[in-house]
């Protein structure tokens, strides 16, 4: 780069450093926005060439590239520490990675509101994300031939075991991995006297088998 220099007094002061510094960057080689989204799309362009990249290897490009503008030392690690910030680009194990990104798959949170230990009913709270239909099966995996959820605030069940599933019925993101949700089992007893004998009766919510052994312990076993 050739650039005229011309030694400017102000006030009987001459400010060297100063001059060559506005010199580079009317000449475009050095360059004190470091913070607005221009330097961003910049290292992108100009550094950034692959759509990830180990850091280390986009600063050596900076250092290397003569393209590529001058700036405060620490300008690229403040760049990266907001980039991923924001959420523009995405670190994983050791590389950066910048956009476009694959949009996320659907998802389904279940929650349980409340859950009546008398009948073992349960009453769950479905929250869809990126998705606005979700599905549910008893005992295995659901899919969207299986029932649709009809009330997503206030689901209501007694079954042991339910996947839900969600889909997003404007195609605009991929299906994810069905949520499994496993009720909860209590168990009721009372002793009462039948003739002679000593009774004891068992009563599982929800309904479950009940096995027992003639050692003192007993375990509740699903179907």
């Amino acid at each position: 780069m050739q650039a005229d220099f011309f030694m400017e007094f102000t006030g009987n002061e001459y400010n060297r450093e100063k001059q060559i510094r506005d010199v580079l960057i009317q000449r475009q080689k050095f360059t004190e926005n470091i913070t607005d989204e221009t330097f961003g799309k910049k290292c992108e362009d100009r550094l950034f060439t692959q759509k990830e990249m180990r850091w280390s290897d986009v600063k050596e490009r900076a250092a290397t590239n003569p393209l590529w503008q001058w700036h405060k030392m620490n300008a690229l690690d403040f760049l990266k520490d907001d980039m991923l910030k924001k959420n523009i680009w995405r670190e994983n194990g050791g590389y950066i990675e910048k956009p476009p990104f694959p949009k996320e798959k659907t998802q389904v949170q279940v929650q349980e509101l409340r859950r009546d230990d008398e009948n073992g009913e349960a009453t769950l709270k479905l929250i869809p994300k990126y998705g606005d239909k979700v599905y549910y099966e008893v005992g295995g995996g659901a899919t969207e031939a299986s029932s649709p959820v009809e009330n997503l605030n206030e689901f209501k069940t007694k079954e042991l075991k339910l996947s839900f599933l969600c889909v997003d019925s404007k195609g605009e993101h991929e299906t994810g991995e069905p949520v499994e949700w496993k009720n909860k089992i209590t168990i009721k007893y009372r002793v009462y006297d039948k003739g002679d004998n000593k009774m004891v009766e068992l009563i599982s919510a929800p309904h479950v088998p009940i096995k027992y052994t003639t050692d003192g312990l007993f375990s509740v076993l699903s179907n």
